[in-house]
């Protein structure tokens, strides 16, 4: 395979950097506003338990058809229990009940509580953080708490 090399390679590295320097910023910039809404929002223990808990960890008796062994049922109350936890209690928490500490201890509790979130290990985990399912779990959590973040304030 060949690349052409026509005009200055230079100039238009310099441009594409530029150009993902600037998406970087402007990323950054939507996550700031969002943290900062979040900081701002109170949630009561009803609209956490929809926004934050139901999304990580659905408690499987919300089926009423549903026939699942009390193991998966008890797993279930540890994860929410675990979650609720960190929204009041979690690193750097100053207790107040805001949209901000439930999704820090969200993150907190799927980034660091492999018992209850297992993966398997090493780079599996690594991804599953990144881009798989715990970083869908995550986004999740995000996203609904902006959403109420963004309505509410």
């Amino acid at each position: 395979m060949t690349v052409p090399h026509k005009g200055d390679a230079s100039a238009r590295l310099a441009e594409a950097a530029q150009r993902m320097f600037h998406g970087v910023v402007d990323r950054f910039e939507v996550i700031a506003r969002q943290y900062r809404l979040l900081m701002g929002c109170r949630l009561s223990e009803d609209a956490f338990a929809r926004l934050v808990l139901d999304a990580v960890a659905l408690d499987p008796r919300f089926n009423p058809d549903a026939k699942l062994a009390e193991a998966v049922v008890d797993r279930v109350r540890r994860k929410r229990s675990a979650v609720r936890r960190l929204w009041v209690e979690g690193k750097g928490h100053t207790g107040e009940p805001t949209a901000w500490f439930a999704y820090n201890g969200a993150a907190e509790a799927l980034d660091h509580d492999r018992g209850l979130w297992p993966t398997r290990a090493g780079s599996w985990r690594t991804a599953s953080l990144l881009d798989g399912e715990l970083a869908r779990l995550k986004t999740r959590v995000l996203d609904n708490l902006v959403g109420f973040a963004a309505v509410a304030v």
